[in-house]
């Protein structure tokens, strides 16, 4: 099993959702930015890390949310999953084609990786709060 972390992202009441490139290994698709844990590294170093290289922002955990563990073809992965917030205003893309701060009615709008699909599904309390909150703080 290949333990991957997330970000789910929120800035002023949105979700950023990026977009992977056409050579990559599911061309296209919309995700939530984030890597593989590499050895000897945190979950929570490892969202840190992967944020940074991939938007070049620093970003504030929140929370955890639920583990969602998906079979694509020829590999099981173990999707960890953190509400964020960034701390710095612009992001830059390195590893990403396109990127959308979807509002609520927007969440399932994307062409969604399945295991991210599947994070929305299984985690949909917990983001649809946390779209009030960081409404109303936004």
């Amino acid at each position: 099993m290949m333990p991957v972390c997330c970000a789910v992202i929120f800035d002023q009441g949105c979700m950023l959702a990026v977009q992977r490139g056409g050579d990559s290994d599911h061309p296209f698709r919309w995700e939530f930015p984030g890597g593989k844990i590499e050895p000897g590294e945190s979950p929570e170093e490892c969202i840190a890390r992967e944020i940074c290289e991939e938007l070049g922002i620093r970003i504030r955990l929140i929370a955890r949310l639920k583990e969602i563990n998906y079979q694509y073809p020829g590999k099981l992965v173990c999707l960890i999953p953190f509400i964020c917030e960034k701390e710095d205003r612009d992001l830059r893309l390195t590893e990403h084609i396109g990127l959308k701060w979807l509002k609520q009615e927007e969440i399932d709008l994307p062409d969604w990786q399945e295991a991210d699909r599947l994070l929305i599904e299984k985690n949909r309390e917990e983001l649809l709060h946390r779209f009030r909150k960081d409404h109303e703080n936004g």
